[in-house]
């Protein structure tokens, strides 16, 4: 049986392919980025959330606890 004949591909169409996985690549970088920001925003909520908590559990006054907080 007869192989296939292997098609070439010319640079100038080997160029525009890469061109296009580049920018196929820098859509997914910039969602990523994105992604990452919502996340870590997320944290900082949560973190926020969480030191809110601890003021309210230790039934601190708000100058006891900057006091505590504060550099001298």
């Amino acid at each position: 049986m007869p192989r296939k004949k292997k098609v070439e591909l010319t640079i100038e169409e080997r160029i525009a392919a890469v061109e296009a996985e580049l920018e196929a690549l820098a859509e997914q970088t910039k969602a990523k980025k994105k992604e990452l920001k919502d996340l870590k925003a997320e944290q900082a909520e949560a973190d926020k959330a969480k030191l809110i908590d601890a003021f309210i559990a230790s039934g601190k006054s708000i100058e006891e606890a900057v006091s505590l907080l504060k550099p001298e």
